[in-house]
């Protein structure tokens, strides 16, 4: 089974499971609970790993070498005919996280996992080359309103790689600081009469090697180390949302001085603490076990060819919930219908059609 069809079914196994409600079963406490993994890259969007915090969002997509993440931010997102908000569309997009790795791009990871941890928010990535094992780990926090990317390897000055910001949207990227990326621009949700104003900002912070400053990305050169804390904001004041009415790029720049202050083991506990307060509600320990040494394909693959998988079911129903923490906290977006209006332009694919939940939340099409 291709991967993201694997993905587009869960999801549908996802929706079905709405009976089972915010309080249903949990997955399993163990070595794997509630992790959804991988052994190949994923090729489009669909097949990505969603991370979001309900106002800020991104999907992890692409090969080892070339990776890549669209972001989304509520103040982009569109009010349908019946005025709920449809969240992070592709369209609006404000712009993308872009990781180049140098040197690697002819040869063949080994030992390859990617997953996401429905239950700390987390998406990691794992593989080999050669003897050395490089791991990246995303998440989004709510407490600290950035995104933060950690890349390392388990020998020294192992990271080469180039860092870059890209807006499909009226933009300008310019260089902050020698670690530091602004990209301020202009983009217009759909159905709204202006655009909105926005800034994304990246400051990269490694342990070893150095970081140089090109015309439009940062270059890593020999890191063992490598913490990338990304912060992206709108101006467009809708209280309903929360959107701040400050200028972008000053509130930006407020956001990664606070969490750049802060270890990253910190900034990493206080967004699992925050998480699972919520996706742990109302029963604070999992009660059901039955972790899987089998990837979410093959374990999809086995349950069409008839064999016997509840934890899957149990794993679709706790993916819907994540999907709805993602993309709605309280005092952040309106309560409502997640679906789309049936009525959209043709831009909609069947992918999203079939699965309003993930449509909802994350931004639509190829990246």
């Amino acid at each position: 089974m291709r991967e993201g069809g694997a993905t587009r079914k869960l999801l549908a196994m996802a929706i079905a499971g709405a009976l089972s409600g915010p309080g249903g079963v949990f997955c399993a406490e163990g070595p794997e609970p509630c992790v959804l993994w991988h052994r190949q890259p994923a090729e489009t969007w669909t097949s990505g790993l969603p991370l979001g915090n309900s106002r800020l969002g991104a999907v992890m997509i692409g090969h080892v070498w070339r990776e890549t993440m669209p972001l989304c931010e509520a103040g982009l997102a569109a009010r349908t005919p019946t005025g709920h908000r449809w969240l992070f569309q592709r369209e609006t997009s404000p712009g993308e996280l872009r990781l180049h790795w140098l040197g690697i791009t002819n040869q063949q990871p080994s030992e390859y996992r990617r997953q996401l941890d429905l239950d700390t928010g987390l998406a990691r990535l794992r593989y080999q080359f050669g003897h050395v094992t490089f791991t990246r780990e995303v998440f989004v926090s709510h407490p600290d309103q950035v995104m933060a990317v950690m890349m390392g390897a388990d020998q020294q000055q192992q990271l080469f790689l180039t860092i870059g910001l890209h807006s499909d949207a009226t933009s300008t990227l310019r260089l902050v600081n020698t670690n530091e990326l602004l990209l301020t621009g202009e983009a217009r949700a759909a159905g709204a009469d202006r655009p909105a104003r926005f800034a994304i900002r990246l400051v990269a912070q490694n342990q070893g090697g150095k970081i140089l400053a090109a015309t439009n990305h940062l270059r890593v050169e020999g890191a063992t180390e490598l913490v990338l804390l990304l912060a992206a904001v709108t101006a467009t004041p809708n209280e309903d949302v929360g959107i701040p009415v400050e200028e972008p790029s000053l509130l930006t720049a407020r956001q990664i001085r606070q969490a750049a202050a802060q270890p990253y083991y910190l900034l990493r506990a206080r967004h699992i603490a925050e998480h699972q307060k919520l996706f742990r509600f109302p029963n604070p320990v999992p009660t059901v076990a039955s972790p899987s040494r089998l990837s979410l394909d093959e374990r999809l693959a086995a349950a069409a060819a008839g064999a016997d998988d509840p934890g899957l079911a149990r794993l679709a129903a706790q993916y819907r919930r994540y999907l709805i923490l993602a993309g709605h906290r309280p005092g952040t977006l309106p309560e409502g219908d997640f679906a789309p209006p049936k009525t959209e332009p043709p831009t909609v694919n069947a992918f999203e059609l079939a699965d309003p939940l993930r449509a909802a939340i994350f931004p639509r099409g190829k990246p």
